[in-house]
């Protein structure tokens, strides 16, 4: 068992060092006098940054986008993240209620790098500040940073099925297009449509159009299940080194002792 967790540790580095935090603020959250009243405390001041935060990850999508040279057409943001009132300001933005928070359905990306960058772009905030906020909460003993930590520094751990499945997929489909003879574009009519921001709708889209994903045969089959899994396992992989990058340019910021808040 421990041989098999130092692989996995040798695999995905940045999963370790997500770990041993999560341990130091679990610890810390145990020793403290009143840990309920703590983890209240947090959960109060997260609910608000949460509806300032929404908005502003969506947005930098859009600005992932426009800044690689790419077009946006349509962002929806749900109306009770301030839709209507950004939408003065940024034409392209719909407001509308509905299962996601918010989602960039319009744009055209500048190739692949672009598109990478359009769904990347939100998590700059947790390369910095994000992490800072869950090393200083820890270094510093300060609890309540783990407010504004929870939502950028952790956020990549959210999303493991959204924007970093969707990463994992643009890598995906283009590696296993590189390796296996033929154009699996041409092949398969909805190949590029395995590089989703949803896993679970994806799901959902190939039991109700499966031959236009590649599952025709059995061995027609190997294909998309191989590009799947591929994003899946970068996915996993791409939001551990997001965090450990992190926690990188966080570290001359941290101070090695702490007080008590």
């Amino acid at each position: 068992m421990n041989k098999f967790l130092s692989v996995l540790s040798r695999l995905f580095p940045g999963w370790s060092v997500l770990w041993t935090d999560l341990v130091a603020i679990r610890t810390e959250l145990d020793t403290r006098p009143s840990p309920l009243r703590d983890y209240a405390l947090i959960l109060l001041l997260a609910i608000p940054l949460w509806f300032i935060y929404i908005p502003i990850h969506e947005l930098l999508h859009a600005w992932g986008c426009l800044v690689t040279g790419g077009t946006v057409t349509e962002l929806i943001i749900g109306r009770e993240y301030g839709a209507e009132f950004l939408q003065r300001y940024f034409a392209f933005i719909k407001p509308e209620t509905s299962k996601y928070a918010g989602r960039l359905t319009g744009f055209v990306p500048n190739g692949d790098l672009s598109y990478f960058f359009t769904v990347f772009a939100p998590y700059l905030l947790s390369l910095f500040p994000g992490v800072l906020f869950v090393r200083l909460a820890i270094g510093l003993r300060r609890l309540w940073l783990l407010a504004p930590g929870l939502l950028t520094g952790f956020i990549p751990l959210a999303n493991l099925t959204g924007d970093y499945f969707e990463m994992g997929g643009i890598l995906g489909t283009r590696i296993i297009d590189a390796i296996i003879p033929g154009s699996q574009i041409a092949r398969i009519p909805k190949f590029l449509d395995l590089r989703s921001d949803d896993l679970f709708r994806l799901f959902g889209e190939i039991a109700a159009a499966p031959d236009q994903y590649g599952f025709t045969s059995i061995g027609q089959a190997f294909v998309p299940i191989a590009v799947i899994a591929l994003a899946a396992i970068l996915s996993i992989w791409l939001a551990g080194t997001t965090y450990a990058l992190g926690r990188l340019i966080a570290r001359p910021l941290t101070p090695s002792k702490g007080t008590v808040a």
